[in-house]
């Protein structure tokens, strides 16, 4: 098992052939996308343990997308175990690979860098072995987490198994990754996963310490949730030949790094988002117009004002301010790093139902740490 780093490139003749969610809303993408169409929300008080006004520590309910059916009582690794087995099983049961198919696929997963962790716990210089960075902590954690999460399921060679770790933005690389894989022949298909949850107590602590989670004296901040997701990218050619249907295909942006991020002085402008979605828009500029946006906002401020500049920016470039606009985090609450796989399966699924008519599904996404993406979700026919 390797670790790898996100680096965008050409998608080629590369689809999704299969998509699978578990979600606070459902345990499987159908209906997990169906109750988020239908506007239904679900959300419990979860109690934590926050810093006051005056730097006492006192417990308050923190309301939260849970799903407490699927991990109820499981934590960190052994939540992200859980949500992705329930995820994969999903997708395979839309899509099952026979042994000599699982030979030749991979799988790329993607999880959280733990930046506000490390953001919260203070300078680099000042840990030690003792006293590791929490995103150090996390990765050695998830050493064993692919393994974990494919035994009983399938069997996917080793060599094969990678995992990436980001924000909400490096989803578009770890997903152009395994598109890179497939289109060269190094892989006949590959599934690209991503799982987090912001429910653990240490994210919510670190979260009202930023001013980041809603609580009583922060209405802006966002409601933590958590959730898995799956896709299945193959050869479009070789999908049809083996009778797959293939669901839609995407073009991934590259990510774009910012001088600055959210817990600095500087206010949000939107220049690092609207480029990553200028530079997506021109790989493909025979495209028609945007038909659907889905968005990365979560009820937090600062980056909805980095939204509407970015949009102020792109001046109705391909009819993005005339588009719908989606928000995941509406339904599934915020996400984390799981955002960029749950608004590209709620795009893909759209345009499998025919609920897009013409024109592409555009996602954007916008981490903390300033950096931004964009990824195109066009049906086969448009691609």
């Amino acid at each position: 098992m390797t670790s790898i780093d996100p680096i965008p490139g050409p998608a080629g003749d590369i689809c999704i052939t299969a998509l699978g969610m578990a979600t606070a809303l459902a345990p499987s993408l159908v209906d997990s996308c169906a109750a988020f169409r239908a506007g239904l929300t679900r959300t419990s008080a979860i109690s934590t343990v926050i810093p006051d006004e005056d730097a006492a520590l006192a417990e308050e309910p923190i309301a939260a997308c849970r799903a407490a059916y699927l991990a109820e009582g499981y934590c960190s690794g052994a939540k992200a175990v859980l949500l992705c087995r329930i995820a994969l099983s999903d997708l395979l049961k839309r899509r099952p690979l026979t042994d000599r198919h699982q030979e030749r696929t991979g799988i790329v997963l993607y999880l959280s860098d733990c930046f506000l962790l490390d953001a919260v716990s203070g300078s680099p210089e000042d840990q030690d072995e003792e006293n590791a960075l929490p995103s150090a902590l996390w990765q050695a954690e998830c050493a064993s987490l692919i393994p974990r999460m494919l035994t009983g399921i399938v069997r996917i060679p080793t060599e094969n198994c990678h995992l990436s770790f980001g924000e909400h933005a490096g989803f578009a690389g770890a997903l152009q990754i395994a598109a890179d894989m497939v289109a060269s022949g190094q892989l006949d298909r590959c599934l690209v996963g991503a799982a987090d949850s912001l429910l653990d107590p240490e994210f919510l602590l670190a979260g009202a310490v930023s001013g980041l989670v809603k609580t009583s004296v922060n209405p802006t901040g966002f409601v933590p949730g958590e959730a898995a997701a799956f896709i299945l990218v193959e050869k479009a050619s070789e999908a049809r030949h083996q009778g797959a249907r293939p669901l839609a295909s995407f073009l991934c942006g590259p990510l774009v790094r910012g001088a600055f991020d959210r817990f600095s002085e500087e206010p949000p402008d939107g220049v690092v988002l609207a480029r990553a979605i200028r530079e997506l828009l021109a790989r493909q500029p025979q495209h028609s117009d945007v038909a659907l946006v889905i968005g990365d906002l979560n009820g937090d401020e600062y980056r909805a004002r980095n939204w509407g500049n970015a949009l102020v920016r792109l001046r109705n470039s391909h009819g993005l301010a005339d588009a719908p606009m989606w928000i995941p985090a509406l339904g599934f609450g915020e996400t984390g790093s799981a955002s960029g796989a749950v608004g590209l399966c709620l795009a893909a699924r759209a345009i499998e139902r025919g609920h897009l008519g013409r024109g592409a599904a555009l996602t954007w996404l916008s981490d903390e740490s300033g950096a931004g993406a964009a990824i195109m979700i066009m049906s086969e026919h448009e691609a």
